[in-house]
């Protein structure tokens, strides 16, 4: 799903299987305010990058969790891939992805970026 130059999107009670894709991501946030409602299902596969791509190349974009959302990420890769990656130019992490605790994620400032982008959003052990 992308989702690009839009405001107000919310997404509510979606399951993202992109496990048979050939390449990309299930959820693509480009310069959009996109929020999280009810369950929010994103699932990986070998040729997948990671669960969702939050990127400001053309303005602003959030992803918020709201209140009692419910995140789950699955990657049926062999290895182990960000929930969220983001590609931000102009919005800090904590600007961009708003109370991520709601979904039972974490922003670890203290990871290191990859390919140059921002450090990676990691869903919380036990969630």
């Amino acid at each position: 799903m992308d989702i690009w130059g839009a405001d107000g999107v919310t997404l509510r009670n979606v399951e993202l299987d992109h496990s048979a894709a050939k390449t990309g991501t299930p959820l693509v946030n480009n310069s959009s305010n996109v929020t999280i409602e009810g369950n929010f299902r994103a699932v990986t596969g070998a040729h997948s990058w990671y669960g969702v791509n939050l990127g400001d190349r053309y303005g602003r974009a959030t992803l918020t969790f709201a209140e009692g959302a419910a995140v789950s990420y699955e990657s049926k890769a062999g290895e182990e891939k960000p929930f969220v990656y983001l590609e931000l130019s102009t919005t800090k992490p904590g600007e961009a992805i708003v109370n991520p605790e709601n979904g039972g994620l974490l922003l670890d400032p203290r990871e290191r970026p990859v390919c140059g982008a921002q450090p990676p959003v990691r869903q919380l052990a036990g969630r």
